[in-house]
């Protein structure tokens, strides 16, 4: 069944959007805060591969990527295996629980053999980041 989506936010910097679709009727994911994970901890990928065929594939969180300060992570790193190429693709905990959105590095980044994905915490973070920029456009 196909749905009619419109763009409701983007955050361009973490290439993460938000979209609002007519008619569909779903419960809201559960988020995870990312001080609930550890390295090691296994996760699952919904992934969408080239050849159209959804997937979920088991992985694991190989390591946090901290903002400069250390005080906030900025993405998850996870095995190859479990992510190449998934950029948009849900990463879960075993509780089901939605722990970030995988995400494509430029080619050539130092993450070439790692799968990254924005914190879950970054969503709820999506419309006030909008507020601002736009805010930041008009005041220059």
């Amino acid at each position: 069944m196909a749905h009619n989506a419109t763009l409701a936010i983007a955050d361009t910097e973490r290439d993460l959007c938000q979209l609002r679709v007519a008619g569909l009727d779903a419960p809201a994911v559960s988020l995870s805060a990312p001080s609930r994970l550890a390295v090691g901890q296994t996760l699952h990928a919904v992934v969408d591969p080239p050849d159209g065929e959804f997937g979920l594939v088991r992985g694991e969180l190989k390591a946090l990527r901290h903002s400069d300060d250390g005080k906030r992570v900025e993405r998850l790193e996870t095995a190859a295996s479990a992510t190449a190429p998934a950029g948009g693709g849900a990463l879960f905990d075993a509780e089901g629980q939605l722990v970030g959105i995988l995400t494509v590095e430029p080619a050539g980044a130092q993450s070439a053999q790692a799968g990254l994905a924005v914190p879950s915490e970054a969503l709820a973070e999506m419309a006030q980041r909008e507020r601002a920029a736009a805010t930041s456009y008009w005041v220059r």
